[in-house]
């Protein structure tokens, strides 16, 4: 609805005046902390012991696999330097939070991706540092 009203002003050329813009900037900057406080609350560490094994298994493929994979792949095109080294650091990243919101949408097991999401976070804690070392 937003965004048809917006159309119509824009090709309508009205002036909403300097204080809306102003409003819009602040609830734009409250939005991305506001999902992610509401994702965070869904996670559920309990669930964990239900998926464990499932969640280490992701966490494995997520924070060891994913690294060395681009490792590789970075090895095969050539590419060095810093621009190497971040491809290698965002393989290694945890699973997102965007995992999660996708379990959500589509109604799949929400505690199962909690889980995975949960031990891959807790883990990269360990691996990240053990990985930026290396680099």
């Amino acid at each position: 609805m937003g965004i048809i009203l917006g159309i119509i002003l824009n090709l309508l050329h009205l002036n909403i005046g300097p204080l809306a813009p102003q409003i819009l900037k602040y609830l734009s900057g409250a939005a991305v902390p506001l999902i992610m406080i509401s994702l965070g609350l869904s996670l559920d560490a309990g669930s964990l012991k239900n998926y464990f094994k499932e969640a280490l298994m992701v966490s494995t493929i997520k924070l060891i696999l994913a690294p060395l994979t681009a490792l590789l792949i970075v090895f095969i095109l050539g590419v060095s330097g810093l621009s190497g080294k971040v491809i290698i650091a965002e393989a290694a990243m945890p699973s997102a939070m965007l995992s999660l919101v996708l379990a959500i949408t589509y109604e799949l097991d929400i505690k199962a991706v909690s889980a995975c999401i949960f031990l891959s976070t807790v883990l990269s804690m360990i691996t990240l540092p053990i990985l930026i070392t290396l680099l």
